[in-house]
């Protein structure tokens, strides 16, 4: 009794294991929050201390409780009595909590075969809830936890199940029937280690089969899994009005904005990574705008998928660039300089400066790839510059009505202190001075009516919006044309995930200048390093938090955005690498065969004695390490036999008594059938020896069963036991036959 009270007990904790995952994916995901997986957990715990006991619920009280909190959770949500499952909340975390009660109470009360059932269903709609909430690599550990514990759970639910009906089956007969079918029922308990053991082997092997038909399917031209109900991500500063801070402001969060992964770059010179957002040209002192915000050309996809709205300069030389956003909350579509064709939006809208804006994605995560050409004209060719600004450039040489002439004097004095005399020296003059003589903060220092003219006299330090701000200024006095752009630094580059992680810090203000004789608009940025931009954390913490963050884009790269564009990228990378083994593969074997072929030589005597005696000596090294190599492993070998390696591993597979066992099944089998007692094909051999009745039968059944599936070896003394219940059985059917009662 103690052996079915033990496997009970292993049925129970790993049933209890199953609606754990879940509750823990629905933590993990944000479903639910501290305090709620705090007071479920405790639940849980409570209904796993009364599992068995009259302390549980009965079913039918457990019935009403569940009908009485769905209507409390319907009244709640309609008329906002507590106002927790209001608005947009109760698509997703009103519904885990609505699961998670249910949960509870059916935990909670007395359980048949099919409550048991309803459990594990709803722990995987809670699984299957957390996918939605979260796309996280934190959701796989949870996935594959659920998978092993309830794999585990029903199998473990079917032996139970079978051991259940066997025993009431038995509860019908006589007593001895009854004493056989508790017999039968211990040697049919599968040792519960090994439960894990072929739950781990069935999920390896799902696994190994599944991963590459998952990668290998056709894909569409949209990823299947983009949806991240928890939110998304606000960014300021990428609209057609931003007020001055709003960048820095965004500058103080963590939060990652996107991932991003370079695929080719054709550009040597391209040393530094700024992703374009919008580009603004008109200034009022306190925030800048775009003066034909209203202009937009659209542009649809052909028939590769491409939108392609411009052309490069030079063919071949496009960098390619491949942006995972997350969702936010701007439509804006980030690029490096100079974009012409984009991959992976159904429409794109491109306004008056070069912005890219697509189609709002909602709480959708946003994969696709840009081509852009980032080479720029010679410096030669800029500083030769001298045509002038057409009509259409005029708004680029804006300034406010009342800006202090003072920056017009301080932009004056830098040019005739450098003694710069075109656009570009220009430019890079006051880059050079405003980088090099302000210094850089996150506070919101400069104020008043102008806070251009308040940082470059009175404050003197400021952050990117200011120096970009002040930059533009101070050239459009000059007449020299420039816009402010808004974007995002390159952030920190990943090499496990060969990407870059743009945070939410890494938002940033920027000049473009423009130069007319070759059409070309060129980055500048005059704002100095933030001295306090360095990472806090050690050096291991920084190499964890890089491996956590690979795993995360790589999730998001192959299952998240996976889709046709993402496979074809795989699989070059897999055709590439294969290239790369059989061209290291044959290089190494040509390696091998000019050496032997020297080697040969020298030994003909080809390049002198002292050449062939050193190759005979080489040869002969050789074959002394070859033959001692086979000398070790027969060693070895004859060691495993004398330690009886391999047949201690065949008994724990096999058992090394089965066939044995399985002969006296056999024998015991034709003799019940000379007797007319035929064993029928859907009867299993415990429920056969309880029709037949006689204790010998089952207790050969029961050694049959230890053997055959226990992988129990039996003893000498078992064996003799086994003989003479045959015997026995032998006599018996005799006498059932003489007394005709077979």
């Amino acid at each position: 009794m103690g052996n079915i009270n033990g496997f009970e007990r292993y049925f129970r904790a790993i049933s209890y294991l199953v609606a754990l995952t879940g509750l823990f994916a629905l933590f993990s995901s944000g479903g639910i929050g501290l305090l709620s997986f705090a007071v479920f957990l405790f639940a849980y715990l409570i209904s796993f201390l009364i599992e068995g006991t009259k302390h549980q619920l009965s079913e039918r009280l457990a019935v009403v409780v569940v009908g009485a909190s769905v209507v409390w959770f319907f009244v709640d949500w309609r008329f906002r009595i507590t106002g927790v499952l209001s608005g947009d909340l109760f698509a997703a975390s009103g519904l885990a909590f609505l699961i998670l009660f249910l949960s509870v109470v059916k935990l909670a009360q007395k359980k048949t075969n099919k409550d048991w059932i309803f459990i594990y269903l709803i722990t995987f709609f809670e699984v299957l809830l957390a996918a939605g909430l979260s796309i996280s690599p934190l959701y796989l550990v949870t996935l594959f936890s659920f998978l092993f514990t309830a794999t585990c759970a029903i199998i473990a639910f079917e032996i139970r199940k079978s051991l259940n009906e066997g025993q009431d089956e038995a509860s019908g007969q006589n007593t001895g029937i009854k004493r056989v079918a508790t017999e039968d029922r211990e040697s049919l308990r599968m040792p519960r280690l090994r439960l894990p053991a072929v739950s781990i082997i069935l999920l390896t092997a799902i696994t190994l089969v599944g991963l590459p038909v998952f990668f290998t399917l056709p894909r569409g031209n949209a990823a299947g899994l983009g949806q991240d109900m928890s939110g998304r991500v606000n960014i300021t500063g990428f609209s057609d009005s931003v007020n001055l801070g709003t960048i820095g402001t965004l500058q103080q969060s963590d939060e990652i904005v996107m991932r991003v992964r370079i695929d080719r770059n054709n550009n040597e010179n391209l040393n530094r990574l700024l992703w374009r957002g919008v580009a603004l040209d008109r200034f009022d002192n306190l925030r800048w705008t775009k003066s034909t915000f209203a202009y937009r050309q659209q542009f649809v996809k052909n028939a590769k998928n491409f939108v392609l709205f411009d052309h490069p300069l030079e063919t071949g030389r496009a960098t390619i660039q491949t942006f995972y956003l997350e969702p936010l909350n701007t439509n804006v579509l980030f690029a490096l300089r100079r974009p012409f064709a984009v991959q992976g939006v159904g429409r794109l809208d491109v306004d008056a400066e070069g912005a890219l804006l697509g189609s709002s994605s909602g709480n959708q995560r946003t994969t696709y790839q840009v081509q852009s050409d980032t080479l720029i004209p010679p410096v030669s060719k800029l500083r030769s510059d001298q045509e002038q600004y057409s009509r259409k450039e005029n708004r680029y040489l804006q300034v406010p009505e009342n800006l202090d002439p003072r920056i017009a004097e301080l932009a004056k004095s830098y040019i005739e202190e450098a003694g710069a005399t075109n656009k570009y020296d220009i430019a890079e003059t006051i880059e050079a001075r405003l980088s090099g003589d302000f210094g850089y903060s996150l506070e919101m220092k400069a104020r008043g009516p102008q806070p251009v003219a308040d940082f470059l006299f009175n404050v003197k330090e400021g952050h990117c919006e200011y120096f970009a701000s002040a930059m533009a200024m101070m050239l459009r006095t000059q007449g020299v044309a420039a816009r402010v752009v808004n974007g995002f630094q390159s952030g920190d580059y990943n090499e496990t995930a060969g990407m870059f992680i743009v945070r939410q810090r890494n938002a940033h203000s920027w000049v473009e200048v423009y130069f007319p004789e070759t059409n070309a608009w060129v980055e500048f940025d005059p704002t100095p390093p933030d001295a306090n931009a360095g990472s806090s954390r050690s050096s291991f913490m920084s190499a964890i938090t890089g491996y956590i963050e690979a795993l995360e884009a790589f999730w998001i790269q192959y299952v998240v955005a996976y889709d046709g564009q993402e496979q074809k990228s795989l699989f070059r990378s897999f055709r590439d690498s294969l290239q790369g083994y059989m061209a290291t593969g044959t290089e190494a074997l040509d390696s091998t065969s000019d050496a032997f072929g020297e080697w040969f030589s020298d030994l003909k005597g080809d390049e002198g004695v002292v050449a062939g005696a050193k190759a005979a000596g080489i040869g002969l090294l050789v074959l002394v390490c070859l033959a001692a190599a086979l000398y070790l492993l027969n060693m070895l070998k004859n060691m495993l036999l004398r330690l009886r390696l391999f047949g201690w591993i065949k008994q724990r597979l096999w058992a090394g008594n089965e066939t044995e066992t399985i002969v006296f099944y056999q024998q015991m089998s034709r003799l019940l059938q000379r007797h007319g007692l035929n064993r029928e094909s859907w009867q299993t051999p415990v429920e056969f020896a309880s029709d037949v009745g006689i204790p010998e039968v089952a207790s050969i059944t029961k050694a049959y069963n230890r053997v055959r599936f226990g992988m129990q070896p039996l003893t000498d003394s078992e064996n003799k036991s086994i003989a003479r219940d045959l015997e026995s059985i032998a006599e018996k059917l005799k006498k059932g036959d003489s007394a005709g009662n077979p």
